[in-house]
């Protein structure tokens, strides 16, 4: 009271001017408090309408949700446990788009839905998601009971990189009864570091189906990884079956050939190796096939 005695002292007029600031900043304090109180209101508006949309299995559910973004998660996170398999599939695949910091973990715990378009959803999405910190729970899932995601969480493993995931995946090969999981999970220990399994998938390059069984082996080697197998491509070198579609949908089907997949392999796997560019969808003449066996040749 004094204070207010003391300022009035000083003149009307600075006190009036001084009233009014304070008026300001009151009115700025109280408007910033209803924009915020609006904000909210609009966006537990817009999640109210995002639980309807995928409860109802909207086509504009993946819309939504990537326009509200981070906030969405818990929302969708909560539908997972619906019991309707779509509406955990439709939540899942918003989830993805909301930016999220934890969807690759709960990615990975909806591996073991009971639902297989749910499981085949979180598997397909971790492929661009995956990290160390979900490390524990892929290995979790070398036990799967759907042998696609045994052998799909093997692969992203070795994609990892870490060493010490190795024991698990031995253990897994051990028991395991599915040729194309088995596959894949000695994909990963060839990429972490066996060399005995990386032996086993070069002896099929050599001895492999020319043209498509190449080609696939091809892609095993770009997996693993190791430019030391570039030696062994060599004998992909003088395939010229068809390897993979390279044309326009609508115009004439241009192939690749196996050769030209074993150049663009090399290409990648060193730095600059060749006098001419390597691309994905490039076809290499006989000049370009023959400098690749070349520098192969040259390699210790």
């Amino acid at each position: 009271m004094a204070d207010r005695c003391a300022l009035f002292s000083r003149g009307p007029a600075v006190a009036i001017v001084v009233m009014e600031i304070l008026a300001l900043v009151f009115t700025l304090f109280v408007a910033g408090c209803d924009d915020s109180d609006i904000d909210r209101e609009g966006i537990d508006v817009d999640l109210e309408n995002l639980r309807s949309t995928v409860l109802e299995k909207g086509d504009d559910a993946q819309i939504q949700a990537e326009g509200i973004g981070a906030p969405a998660a818990p929302v969708l996170i909560e539908l997972l446990e619906s019991n309707d398999a779509e509406v955990r599939d439709i939540a899942l695949s918003c989830l993805v788009l909301t930016g999220y910091d934890e969807t690759a973990l709960i990615l990975a715990r909806s591996l073991s839905d009971k639902d297989e378009s749910v499981r085949i959803r979180a598997l397909q999405s971790l492929r661009s998601r995956y990290d160390t910190s979900i490390l524990r729970e892929l290995t979790n899932n070398l036990t799967n009971q759907d042998s696609v995601v045994r052998g799909g969480v093997a692969r992203l493993i070795g994609l990892i990189g870490d060493v010490k995931a190795s024991k698990p995946l031995r253990k897994r090969l051990e028991d395991e009864t599915d040729l194309l999981a088995g596959k894949q999970i000695k994909l990963a220990l060839a990429r972490l570091g066996d060399e005995d399994l990386k032996e086993e998938f070069a002896s099929l390059l050599e001895s492999g189906t020319a043209g498509g069984g190449r080609y696939q082996i091809i892609r095993d080697f770009e997996y693993i990884n190791d430019p030391k197998l570039a030696k062994r491509l060599m004998p992909a070198l003088s395939d010229t079956g068809d390897a993979y579609e390279i044309g326009h949908p609508a115009e004439q089907p241009q192939f690749a050939r196996v050769c030209d997949a074993a150049v663009t392999l090399i290409g990648k796997w060193f730095d600059k190796p060749f006098s001419f560019e390597t691309d994905d969808l490039k076809t290499y003449s006989d000049e370009e096939i023959g400098e690749a066996q070349r520098f192969i040749e040259s390699l210790e």
